[in-house]
C-alpha cells in the first residue's frame, strides 16, 4: 500500500502499515512515526519545565491553556501570579465552590473586591456594593440580573447577623434591629408571714415646723377692773391669759395598719435600663469577613 501521510501524531493510522505490506516500505513508515513525532513534541534536548516544550503557555479565558477536544473552551489557564483558574463551566463534584456561595474569612481572601471598581476577584465582601453585570456576569446571572448593575446584600453595616429565610422572608432581605414582646416575672421569695393577714405598725417626727408661732390655752389670772369681764356675762375683775412656747418645734407621731391578706397584688413597673454605650442589641460575638464567591 502507499506510504500514509501524517504530520502529527494523532494523523497516524493504527492499522498500517498493513500485514501484506512487503519488508520494502517499513523503513519508510519508520522515518514517518519519528516525523510525526518530533513535530508533535517540538524540542530540543531532555524534556523539562520549560516553555515551548510539553508546557503550554499561559492561556486566557476564552483559549484555556489545558481544555478537551469536545469543549475548547473548558479548561484551565494562568489568570494571575499563582493564580490558576477555570475557564468556561464549573468544577465537580459539587462539594466544591458554587458562584453566589457566601463563606466566612477570619483574614483577607487573597482575592477580594469591596469597591464598585473591582473586578476579576474572586470573592465579593458582602458591603452592599454595586457592580457592573458585565464584570460578573456569573454572580449576576444567579441574582436573576442580565444587565446593568447588581448590587450585594449589606452586611458590613445593615445586617450584621445572618439567619434563614422563611417563607415570610425572602432570601437576601434586611431585617431592622427589634424586641419582641416579653414578661418579667416576679421570681422574688415570700416568707410565711407575707403570704397571711398581717399588720403594719408605724412611727415617726415631723421636721421642725415653720415660721414660729404658739399654742394658746386661755387662763384668768385675777386682776381687777377688767372691763372685758369673765365667761357667763358678768365683770369679776379676772384677766384672760396666753400661755404657750413660740419657739420652733416637732411632733411625733405613731399608729397601726389595719389588717391585710397578702394575696393581692401590686402593680409593677418594668423601666428599660441604660444602654451600655452602643447602639445595637447583640449577643456575644466574633466578627468575620462575610464575602460571596463570583
Amino acid at each position: 500500500m502507499p506510504l500514509e501521510n501524517a504530520t502529527n501524531v494523532s494523523d497516524l493510522v493504527a492499522s498500517n502499515p498493513a500485514a501484506s505490506d512487503p519488508m520494502a516500505g517499513a523503513d519508510d513508515h519508520i522515518r514517518l512515526i519519528k516525523a510525526a513525532l518530533k513535530t508533535t513534541l517540538a524540542h530540543t534536548g531532555q524534556l523539562t519545565n520549560t516553555d515551548n516544550q510539553l508546557i503550554p503557555a499561559a492561556g486566557t479565558s476564552t483559549k484555556p491553556a489545558y481544555s478537551f477536544a469536545a469543549e475548547p473552551t473548558l479548561g484551565f489557564y494562568r489568570s494571575a501570579a499563582g493564580v490558576v483558574s477555570l475557564a468556561g463551566g464549573k468544577l465537580s463534584p459539587t462539594g466544591l465552590r458554587e458562584v453566589g456561595e457566601v463563606a466566612m474569612f477570619s483574614a483577607l481572601p487573597a482575592s477580594l473586591g469591596v469597591t464598585t471598581t473591582d473586578t476579576g476577584k474572586d470573592w465579593l465582601e458582602l458591603n452592599g456594593a454595586t457592580y457592573n453585570v458585565a464584570d460578573y456576569p456569573a454572580l449576576a446571572s444567579r441574582y436573576g440580573v442580565s444587565s446593568g448593575t447588581f448590587t450585594l446584600p449589606d452586611m458590613y453595616t445593615l445586617g450584621r447577623f445572618p439567619r434563614s429565610r422563611t417563607a415570610a422572608t425572602a432570601v437576601r432581605t434586611a431585617q431592622a434591629n427589634t424586641v419582641g414582646p416579653h414578661t418579667h416575672p416576679d421570681v422574688t421569695p415570700t416568707t410565711a408571714a407575707e403570704t397571711q393577714d398581717h399588720v403594719h405598725t408605724f412611727s415617726g417626727t415631723t421636721g421642725v415646723d415653720s415660721p414660729d408661732h404658739v399654742h394658746n390655752t386661755v387662763g384668768y389670772d385675777g386682776g381687777a377692773g377688767n372691763a372685758g369681764g369673765a365667761p357667763g356675762g358678768f365683770n369679776s375683775g379676772l384677766r384672760q391669759v396666753s400661755s404657750g412656747a413660740s419657739t420652733r418645734h416637732m411632733h411625733s407621731f405613731s399608729g397601726t395598719t389595719n389588717s391585710r391578706s397578702a394575696t393581692h397584688n401590686h402593680t409593677v413597673t418594668v423601666s428599660t435600663p441604660a444602654n451600655t454605650g452602643t447602639t445595637e442589641t447583640r449577643p456575644e460575638a466574633i466578627s468575620f469577613i462575610f464575602a460571596v464567591k463570583t
